[in-house]
C-alpha cells in the first residue's frame, strides 16, 4: 500500500511542479538571449557594458530565485495544503494508516525536491555552455566533483564523510517533519481559525526551539568543520547528526500521533 501511495504522490503533483520547470526555462532562454547579446555587444565599441552586464545578472538572479521559491511553494503545497482544507476528508478517510501517509508524503516531497533541483541546475549550466561555446566549464566542473569525490570517498576518513551526507540528508529530512508536525497541530481540535498563520508559527517556534536544544547538544556548526584533503573532523559531526535524527523522529512520531487523536476537519 504504502509504494501506491508513493506513486500516487508523485504521480499528482506533475502538475504543481511544472511551473517551476516552466520558470526554470524561462530563465535558461533569457540567460542565453543576455548571454549572446553581451558577446555582440563586447565585439562592438558599446559604452554601456558595465549597465548591461548589471541589469542582466540581476534579470538572471531574479529568475533563479523565482525558480527556488516555487519549490519551497510546491513543498509547502504537498506538506500541507493537500492534507488539510478542502483535501483534508478525502485524504484521512484513506484505508491507510497515518504512517503510511507520512512515509509517502516525506519521499513524495523528497523526490520533487531532488527532481527540481537537478532540472534547475541542468538548465542554467545549460545555458551558460551555450551562451559561452567553452566546454572547458565541463572540465571545471568534473575537477570538482572529482575532489568532492576524493574528499567523500577515498580519502582517510571515510567513516566521517558518511556521517557528513547523512548530516545533510536528515537535515533535509528534519526540515520537512517540522513542517508536517506545526501542519498536524495547527489543524487539531484546539486551533480553528487561521489554522495556516498557526501552522507558520508553530514552525518557526519548533524551530527556534530545536535550534537552542541543537547548540546545547552540539554547539558546533558543519560551517566551522576542518574539511581539508583527507580529513574531516568527527564528533561533533556525530552529535550533529543524532540530534536531527532524535528530532525528526520525534516530530514524525508527534504527527502521527496527533493524526490519530487530535485531528479534526473541518470544512
Amino acid at each position: 500500500m504504502v509504494g501506491k501511495l508513493i506513486k500516487n504522490e508523485i504521480k499528482e503533483n506533475v502538475s504543481l511542479y511544472t511551473p517551476v520547470f516552466i520558470m526554470t526555462l524561462i530563465g535558461g532562454v533569457a540567460s542565453i538571449l543576455l548571454g549572446m547579446r553581451f558577446r555582440s555587444m563586447s565585439s562592438s565599441s558599446f559604452n554601456g557594458g558595465e549597465l548591461f552586464i548589471g541589469l542582466a545578472i540581476m534579470i538572471i538572479y531574479t529568475l533563479l530565485i523565482a525558480s527556488a521559491v516555487m519549490t519551497i511553494r510546491a513543498m509547502i503545497i504537498m506538506l500541507y495544503h493537500s492534507l488539510y482544507k478542502k483535501n483534508a476528508y478525502r485524504v484521512f478517510t484513506y484505508p491507510v494508516s497515518s504512517t503510511e501517509l507520512l512515509v509517502s508524503k516525506v519521499i513524495g516531497v523528497t523526490f520533487w525536491t531532488i527532481v527540481s533541483s537537478l532540472f534547475i541546475v541542468g538548465i542554467y549550466v545549460g545555458a551558460l555552455l551555450l551562451t559561452f561555446n567553452d566546454f572547458n566549464i565541463i572540465g571545471a566542473f568534473v575537477e570538482i566533483f572529482s575532489e568532492l569525490r576524493f574528499i567523500l570517498f577515498e580519502s582517510d576518513s571515510l567513516m566521517s564523510s558518511i556521517i557528513l551526507i547523512a548530516n545533510y540528508v536528515f537535515s533535509s529530512f528534519a526540515t520537512i517533519s517540522y513542517i508536517l508536525l506545526a501542519g498536524s497541530i495547527a489543524n487539531s481540535k484546539y486551533i480553528r481559525r487561521g489554522r495556516g498563520l498557526y501552522t507558520f508559527l508553530i514552525y518557526f517556534g519548533i524551530t527556534i526551539v530545536v535550534s537552542v536544544i541543537g547548540n546545547m547538544i552540539a554547539p558546533t556548526t558543519i560551517s566551522s568543520y576542518s574539511m581539508s584533503r583527507g580529513f574531516i573532523t568527527d564528533a561533533s559531526l556525530m552529535l550533529s547528526l543524532l540530534r536531527h535524527v532524535l528530532f525528526a523522529t520525534l516530530s514524525c512520531v508527534g504527527t502521527i500521533w496527533m493524526w490519530n487523536n487530535k485531528l479534526e476537519i473541518l470544512n
